[in-house]
This record gives C-alpha cells, structure tokens and sequence, in this order.
C-alpha cells in the first residue's frame, strides 16, 4: 500500500531515530562522568590550565562516545535492515488473546479448530464462527471465494476483525468464483474490522450497508467494476490507508440506495486513482447521493477526471490531481481546506 509503506516506514523510522539520539546522549553523559572518575582517582585530572590532562580527558571521551555510538549502531542496524514496520495488524497480534484468535490459510481445513497449526480453509468459515472480540487472521495467497458478516460485534466485547496475518497478503481473487451476490466481502453487521486484505477481479469489492461502526485499514482494491460502497444507512466507518485502483465507475461510493442516508464517515490517508474506461465519467470519491452528511478526508489522494464532494463536512489536506472536475455543492461552509 503506497501511503501505508510510506507513511509507517517514516513513523517507525523516526521513532528508531530518537530513541537512538536518547541513549546516545546517555551513553554520552555516562562516559563523561567515568571519565572524570577515573581520572581523578588517578591522580591525572588536570590542575586548571594543565594542557595535558584536558587532551586526555577529551580523548577519553571521545574514545568512550565513539564505543557507545557502534554498540547502539549494531543493536538497530539489523533492525533497520529488518523493515520493522508498525502496522495495524501487528498490534492485533500483539494485543489479541489466544482463545480469541482463529486462523485462515489457503491449505488449512475448516473441519480443524483454527489454530495456526491447524487453520480454517475458508473466510466464509471464519465469519460464520467469530463473535464479538473474535480475530481471525488470514495467511497469505489466494481465495477464490466470497465472504459475507453474520455476527455483530458491540462495544462492550469488541470488534470482529478479518485481517492479513502480519507481513503476509491475502488476496481475494474473484476470477471464476460462483456469487451469490456482486461483491466480494460484503459487510451487514456493525462493529466488524477488516485489515490487510487485497481484493481484485470482482464486480464490487466491499460493499457495506445497514450497518455501522466499520474500520477498513491498509487494504487494497482494484480489477473492478466498483471499489468500496456504503449504502442502506451505513455510518460510523472509518478507511484508513486504503488505496482503491483500476475501477471502472467508483473508487467509493456512499449512497442511500433506496434506504437511509449514509452519515459519519472519515478517511485518513486514502487514495483513488486510474479508472479503466476512458469513455465513463469516473469518481474517485462519490458522496454526493441524497442528504447524506458528515464525511471527513484526511491527507487524501484523487488522481481521477472528478469525484463528488457535496456531502463532505470537512477536508484536511485535499491532493486532487489536474483538470479534474470537483463537486463542492454550497451546504458545506464548515469544511476546512
């Protein structure tokens, strides 16, 4: 994911880098100190003005800095050779307990329990079985299939979150796959979490409607007809570093669809870009349906020919690409560009 990568590599790198300068510095201080000790135990710390003792002093600094500085080097080089990234669904792994915690892997079994030693076969399975505070974390490879919520979460046990195993990409491949419905992971119920997952080859990627309380972080979606749709109501979702495509009419899309209004929708760090039909006139953002309300864009990037904001609240560092054509409508003075 462009931001994702870009975004956490920079973060994880910073905060390597201060940390470094902090036990640096106290490395520093504490060679200073044993320097002085050291010297004057011996009898060698300069009288003032003493030329001598002051050159050694200041090598014996030096000397003591210069072996703090290559231990700390050789603790953090690997780990910046590493790639150690954050990322979303490592804090899953840290934080998730393990009677919580169930497996998918491309070679694993439903009949098994959903340990990583023994996974399910099918993110279908996995959302059958999970309840509120259940992660399922999904290994790398393809799925030819499609997975539809059956279980609310809730605010008093927790999410149920679909996510890429760390470091591992999960694809869902819609290439000959029988549909019961259009769309690839489609989500009904409140308080669900997907990470991590690259969806492609579908007519819609992630549709959502009726529900509310949805996080969609660090996934991508493209190869298709529509990206990511919020209809019938759908509220309280959040898209974090979510990169939409190569679609052919919508990279997102919010609209009642004969329903209720979407409302309370933010979008941190997102970006649609490259519609596959030249000839259509393409959104990367669409929220411009009926009286829906309450949308927020932060740090977002358009590279389409337009995208319909005339429901959006509030806009924080807006990147559209040129000659794009974009809808503002005249209800929106509380926004800030």
């Amino acid at each position: 994911m462009l931001f994702n990568t870009i975004w956490e590599r920079l973060l994880g790198e910073l905060i390597l880098l201060k940390v470094g300068v902090a036990v640096l510095f106290l490395f520093f201080m504490i060679a200073t100190l044993l320097s002085v000790i050291v010297l004057r135990r011996k009898g060698r710390c300069a009288r003032p003005g003493s030329h001598s003792s002051f050159k050694e002093n200041v090598l014996l600094v030096f000397a003591l800095t210069l072996l703090s500085t290559s231990v700390i080097i050789g603790f953090a080089g690997p780990v910046v050779a590493e790639g150690t990234i954050y990322t979303y669904n490592d804090e899953l792994l840290g934080s998730a307990t393990s009677e919580s915690v169930f497996y998918v892997a491309p070679d694993g079994d439903d009949a098994d329990p959903g340990t990583v030693d023994q996974p399910w076969r099918t993110i279908q399975h996995a959302a059958e079985t999970l309840v509120a505070g259940d992660t399922v974390f999904i290994r790398g490879g393809v799925y030819k299939e499609q997975a539809i919520t059956v279980h609310d979460g809730n605010s008093v046990n927790g999410y149920i979150v679909f996510s890429a195993y760390p470091g591992e990409t999960p694809i869902l491949d819609g290439t000959d796959v029988t549909k019961i419905r259009d769309a690839c992971f489609i989500v009904s119920h409140s308080y669900i979490k997907l990470a991590g997952l690259e969806i492609c080859n579908w007519d819609t990627g992630i549709w959502m409607e009726n529900c509310g309380h949805i996080e969609i972080s660090d996934c991508e979606v493209h190869s298709v007809w529509f990206g990511i749709g919020a209809a019938d109501g759908a509220h309280d979702f959040v898209l974090n570093s979510v990169e939409m495509h190569h679609f052919t009419l919508y990279g997102f899309d919010a609209s009642p669809s004969g329903g209720a209004d979407c409302y309370n929708g933010t979008f941190n760090d997102c970006i649609a870009h490259t519609g596959r039909d030249p000839t259509q006139n393409v959104d990367g953002f669409a929220l411009g349906h009926g009286t829906q309300h309450d949308f927020v864009f932060n740090r977002c990037v358009v590279m389409m020919s337009s995208m319909d904001l005339t429901s959006v609240l509030v806009i924080r560092h807006l990147t559209a690409a040129l000659h794009m054509t974009v809808g503002m409508g005249d209800t929106n003075s509380g926004r800030t560009v």
